[in-house]
């Protein structure tokens, strides 16, 4: 493959789409639910997931430097392999402290689903509570498992730049 060839590659579960010239910075996609897709010039820094064996649900981060200055954030939400949750986030940032700070602030609870229908009358009290529980649980090792990907990919940002 020589230099001047473009590639294009989009990854398996469809998180970012990056085309360009080897060695020159890519035209990267990012996805964004319920608005445009966020289209720019720049080069990935950090990515990483917040994925444990047998999790329910996830979150993976892409973090950009944009070619004209200032970065990117792609961030989405991952319940099932392979399937889009439709809960991707993409913003734009003037600086890496702003980026970081969105991340730092978000809260991944905001993304899941009950998984049950509390109303469904073929539920009693006491299987609402256990299911309840049970989803709290998740919840936590969820924010958990984020807070730790955020923290390591703030290292990485912070250590490797």
């Amino acid at each position: 493959m020589s230099a001047a060839m473009t590639v294009a590659a989009q990854r398996a579960d469809g998180f970012a789409a990056v085309a360009g010239a080897a060695g020159e910075d890519a035209v990267v996609t990012l996805r964004s639910a319920g608005g445009k897709p966020l289209r720019f010039a720049g080069a990935l820094l950090a990515e990483g997931t917040s994925r444990w064996p047998d999790a329910p649900f996830w979150h993976d981060i892409q973090v950009f430097a944009r070619a004209g200055g200032g970065y990117a954030v792609g961030l989405r939400f991952r319940d099932t392999p392979g399937r889009d949750s439709g809960a991707d986030r993409a913003r734009f940032f003037d600086t890496l402290d702003d980026a970081a700070g969105w991340l730092e602030g978000f809260d991944p609870a905001a993304d899941i689903h009950a998984g049950f229908d509390v109303s469904d009358p073929r539920l009693n009290g006491a299987e609402l509570t256990l299911k309840a529980a049970a989803l709290r649980d998740r919840t936590e090792q969820l924010r958990q498992c984020f807070r730790a990907l955020v923290g390591e990919l703030l290292f990485r940002l912070e250590t490797e730049i």
